[in-house]
């Protein structure tokens, strides 16, 4: 609906869209190839036929080097060298209802509906490896450490999925022709099902606001702020084969905090632009840490 230039003639807008990508990997390595070799030396107090840290953990002892050789399947359950056959399927749609405030400084009202669905999986992942909630509702419990013998894929779904349902309202007014204030706010709701069929479900407000100053035609000038609620989301997609990688259960969304200030310059000769920007992160969803643990850092 196209709209007019009143406040009761709003416009309405509604798109859907839909994302299919499809990321194919072939490995370098063998699950036996040789990813790292540290130096190590066995507890001298082991009893006779005891195994060493090393071997007890996938690695290969040379006693005489006194070293361990760590292979890429003891490193990562064969996820680091297995054939991955990745999807990322982002679909959703948003509705928006634009009413005009002021027709002849652009000044409007905006609100309306958005929703994200984000699918993942890895389709090289074979039946053998994948669970069912109804199959074994407590594998992911069962698991204590990335070695133990209870693990072997059975904590697996074979993907990430999520989805986002956000509200908004916004606004902008022209206080004086060389002055205009914005300012809006959002509430989002995420849900996350991760690989270990645990369901996440973080929410919050993300309210902003902007100042525009245009002393001249040509210059201007702009200062804004914007509280950022952002939940848990898929990551990390290589490593969905990667028995070790776990999710923390009481996951909490992440909230950033972005101030900028922007100043341009127009003219026939030339254009000026410069900005500064400051942005603080808390509770941030470290997905890419080397201990394949998806949680909240500490502030």
């Amino acid at each position: 609906r196209e709209g007019g230039s009143r406040f009761g003639d709003p416009k309405l807008k509604i798109n859907g869209y839909t994302s299919i990508r499809n990321v194919q990997i072939d490995p370098l390595f063998k699950p036996s190839d040789i990813a790292t070799i540290i130096p190590f030396t066995p507890n001298p107090k082991l009893s006779q036929g005891e195994e060493n840290q090393c071997v007890a953990q996938g690695g290969i002892y040379d006693a005489l080097k006194q070293t361990c050789s760590i292979t890429f399947k003891s490193l990562g359950g064969g996820s680091v060298v297995a054939n991955k056959n990745l999807f990322i399927i982002n679909s959703g749609f948003n509705a928006n209802v634009i009413h005009t405030i002021d027709h002849k400084n652009d000044n409007l009202l905006e609100y309306g509906l958005n929703y994200q669905n984000l699918t993942t999986f890895d389709k090289a992942i074979p039946n053998s490896e994948l669970v069912k909630p109804g199959d074994a509702p407590d594998a992911c419990l069962r698991v204590t450490s990335p070695n133990d013998p209870n693990m072997n894929g059975r904590c697996q779904r074979n993907g990430a999925t999520a989805n986002v349902v956000g509200v908004y309202a916004q606004a902008n007014y022209t206080l004086h022709p060389m002055v205009t204030l914005g300012a809006g706010t959002r509430y989002d709701v995420y849900t996350l099902v991760d690989k270990d069929w645990q369901l996440h479900i973080t929410q919050g407000f993300s309210p902003s606001a902007a100042l525009n100053i245009s002393p001249l035609e040509n210059l201007n000038f702009r200062l804004s702020y914007a509280y950022v609620t952002r939940g848990p989301m898929p990551g990390g997609l290589v490593w969905m084969r990667q028995d070790n990688l776990r999710y923390n259960k009481n996951l909490k969304p992440e909230i950033g905090q972005n101030a900028e200030f922007n100043t341009e310059y127009s003219s026939q000769y030339f254009d000026f632009r410069a900005a500064g920007f400051i942005q603080l992160i808390s509770n941030y969803i470290n997905q890419f840490s080397s201990t394949l643990f998806v949680t909240n850092l500490p502030a």
